[in-house]
């Protein structure tokens, strides 16, 4: 997009739409230009530009919350199936229940499902105290394969029971 910075172009939408699943901006070529008597008036240019007109927005594939002492390993979350749009986020928080001179320390297991048991994909070690008022802690799994089923499972690994939880997104 160019324009001049002196101007106050009038706002213009933007529309978002949803086409066969995928989210899609609808993008236009659009000229701005005053007439005699300064008055805002547009023209469109109805030539396509798909290069640019597709958005994917990440979607939560994934809910947990956990509380553990130290050296336990939760449930995990529900299972969920891998999408190769985006990649595989995990967004959380982390915190000692009582002991807040130690910091949390937690393992996030990225468990790939085959028949009706798991092994482990990958994993992500996280050392520090997120509070679920902050900042959340974000992690990316980057092995997974499109298509397979997964869940996440969480290990605290430090030496004070903590809790959290997460949101894992495609």
């Amino acid at each position: 997009m160019t324009y001049d910075d002196n101007e106050d172009y009038p706002k213009y939408p933007i529309h978002i739409i949803k086409d066969q699943g995928n989210w899609k901006v609808d993008v236009e070529t659009v000229y701005f230009y005053k007439d005699s008597n300064e008055n805002w008036f547009y023209e469109l240019d109805d030539t396509p530009i798909p290069s640019v007109n597709r958005i994917t927005p990440k979607s939560t594939v994934a809910v947990s919350s956990w509380n553990l002492a130290p050296n336990f390993t939760s449930s995990g979350s529900g299972d969920f199936t891998y999408s190769p749009i985006n990649n595989l986020t995990l967004n959380g928080w982390q915190q000692p229940i009582n002991d807040f001179s130690k910091e949390a320390n937690s393992i996030y297991y990225l468990m790939l499902k085959s028949g009706s048991s798991y092994s482990q994909a990958s994993a992500i070690s996280y050392y520090g105290t997120f509070y679920e008022s902050g900042n959340w802690l974000s992690l990316q799994f980057n092995n997974a394969t499109a298509g397979a089923t997964y869940k996440v499972q969480v290990k605290n690994t430090s030496s004070v029971s903590c809790k959290g939880a997460f949101n894992v997104y495609n």
